[in-house]
């Protein structure tokens, strides 16, 4: 799906999305990106049989994917889930302050790369 979609009322005139008392001008929504937006086509897998702490993976699909895990924070206090567009810059999504179990969640956009250290239990993702 790609370009404009215009909203029509039942008479079959465009509604004007600013002002949809009038009815008169012709407004259009871009759509051109609704197919790549998270959770479209995408099912919940559990990889934490074939991920590994510390290892980069990249997200080579063409829309954002979630990323879940559950971090045993006894270790060494480095427990996050990173993402990073060049590899060199991570962002932290959790970092455990206390030695318990926590689980963290991000959105990774296309094309980046993340990873996860001291993964305990689970690494689900959204994806395709």
């Amino acid at each position: 799906m790609s370009g404009n979609v215009s909203i029509k009322n039942g008479n079959g005139n465009v509604i004007d999305l600013q002002n949809p008392d009038t009815n008169t001008s012709d407004k259009t929504i871009d759509v051109s990106d609704l197919e790549n937006r998270l959770g479209k086509d995408q099912t919940p897998q559990e990889l934490f049989s074939s991920r590994t702490s510390g290892v980069i993976y990249t997200n080579n699909t063409d829309k954002p994917i979630l990323v879940s895990v559950v971090h045993n924070s006894s270790a060494v206090r480095t427990d996050a889930l990173q993402i990073s567009s060049d590899g060199i810059t991570w962002i932290d999504f959790g970092r455990a302050t206390t030695a318990n179990s926590m689980r963290s969640t991000c959105i990774v956009p296309a094309g980046y790369m993340y990873r996860a250290f001291n993964i305990q239990t689970s690494w689900s993702e959204l994806r395709d």
